[in-house]
C-alpha cells in the first residue's frame, strides 16, 4: 500500500490540495464580520463552500459549515444565503447522513440560522426591518 511509513511519499490529488485551500482562505475571509456580506451575496463562494460538503475529510467539512455559519451570523445575509438553490438542501443532506456527530450538530445549527426548521419546512417569513 505505500505511505510515509513505508518510505514512500503519500500522493495527494491537486484537487484535494485546492479544496483545502480554497475553504482555508474563505474561512479565514469570513472570519472578518467586513467580509461576510460580500462573501455571502458571491454566488461562486457559496457554491464552492457547499461543494466542501461532501468532502472525505470531517475537518474540511466542519470548517466549511463554519464559514457559513459565519455568514449567517450577519442579519442582512441570511436572505441572499436562503436564496442560494443549493445551500439548504446541501445543508440538509449534511445534518441528515453525516457519520460524525459534532458536524451533524453544526449543520443543524446552521439551517437554525437561516431559520430553517429540523422537519425541513421552509423558513418563517421574517418582519420588515
Amino acid at each position: 500500500m505505500g505511505g510515509m511509513a513505508d518510505g514512500e511519499p503519500v500522493h495527494v490529488s491537486p484537487e484535494c490540495v485546492d479544496t483545502r485551500r480554497v475553504i482555508n482562505k474563505l474561512h479565514t475571509l469570513a472570519i472578518d464580520p467586513v467580509n461576510r456580506p460580500f462573501i455571502a451575496r458571491d454566488p461562486g463562494c457559496i457554491a464552492n463552500i457547499t461543494k466542501t460538503f461532501t468532502y472525505p475529510s470531517e475537518d474540511v467539512v466542519y470548517k466549511a459549515l463554519e464559514t457559513i455559519s459565519y455568514l449567517a451570523s450577519h442579519a442582512d445575509n441570511t436572505c441572499a444565503l436562503e436564496e442560494h438553490p443549493v445551500l439548504v438542501p446541501a445543508l440538509r443532506e449534511v445534518r441528515d447522513t453525516h457519520y460524525n456527530e459534532e458536524v451533524v450538530a453544526l449543520a443543524s445549527h446552521v439551517l437554525s440560522q437561516l431559520g430553517v426548521t429540523s422537519e425541513g419546512e421552509p423558513p418563517a417569513a421574517r418582519p420588515a426591518p
